[in-house]
This record gives C-alpha cells, structure tokens and sequence, in this order.
C-alpha cells in the first residue's frame, strides 16, 4: 500500500492505495473516527494481490470482542492526546447528530455489502444498520461473535463474506 495525502481547506487526509491492475475491481475500506488503516489490516493481507485498493485514515471508535481487536484500536487510540481525541471525538458525534437529524436520502450507486457485529454495542449501529438494509435493499451480513470491528474479531470470516459478495 502506498500511502498518500490529499490536502483539503480543513486540513490533511491520509489514505493508501494499493493497484493490482486498473482493470481490476476496487475494495473500498473506511474506518470510522479513531481509527485509522490498521483497522482493516487482516483484509489488505487477504486481498491485496486480487483487487485495487483503497483505505483512508479517519481523524479519530472503538470495540472489539477479540484480544487482537482491543490491542489494535489501543494502539490507535494512543496516537492522540486526551484534548485532540474528544475534539475528535465531539466533532464526529456532532457530525453524525446532525446527519441524522437532516435525514437526507443517501444512495450508494455502487454495489455495496453492510457488515455488522452481533455483539456491536458501539452507540445505535446495529439498529441503523438493520433500518438502512431494510430501506434500501442493500444485503447485510451479520457476523456472530464480533463487536463494532467485526472485521478484526472474526477476520477470516468476514473476509469469506466479502469474497462471495464479489463472486
């Protein structure tokens, strides 16, 4: 993976690309705030020889059921002070409530897979992503066993699932 920077009025925005093959399809991974590419490392691994890659660095999450999961988002995590992580922390929030509150209607107009933990106790996402599958049709696997980053709980599991979602 490459990283790179795209400069914004706002401020710097880490992501890395990795490119098999402009041919190929792209796997678009974004973790939420707090944490940053690590976050996805297992499906890199997996897919990276397949598929073009993207994945950004969101400033500033958390939850995991697996020892590997915690450590991960702690290593994350310590990369702020305590004043930039709840500026971080506040401003998504903010963001997210307002987000909510102008319930605009947001169309993904690519093909797109929800994955969400059972055991996700991280703030109404299991909710919000029954209701969004629900309403628009998109395809939502569950994932037994898995907290928030189901991706890091059950690695192999969910890298099956998003293989056959790319069948």
């Amino acid at each position: 993976m490459i990283e790179k920077v795209f400069n914004t009025q706002k401020g710097a925005i880490h992501y890395r690309t990795g490119i098999v093959s402009g041919e190929r399809t792209w796997l678009v991974f974004l973790p939420g705030l707090t944490a940053d590419h690590r976050l996805f490392e297992k499906q890199i691994e997996e897919f990276k020889d397949d598929y073009n890659l993207f994945v950004w660095d969101a400033p500033g999450q958390g939850c995991a059921e697996t020892e590997y999961g915690r450590q991960l988002m702690y290593a994350m995590l310590d990369t702020y002070t305590k004043r930039e992580y709840c500026e971080l922390a506040s401003h998504g929030f903010r963001i997210l409530a307002e987000a909510i509150e102008a319930d605009l209607a947001y169309e993904i107009s690519c093909p797109a897979l929800l994955i969400c933990g059972e055991k996700d106790k991280a703030g109404f996402t299991k909710r919000y992503n029954a209701a969004w599958a629900n309403q628009s049709g998109l395809p939502i696997r569950w994932i037994p066993g898995a907290g928030h980053n189901s991706n890091t709980d059950k690695p192999e599991l969910v890298n099956s699932v998003i293989r056959e979602f790319l069948r």
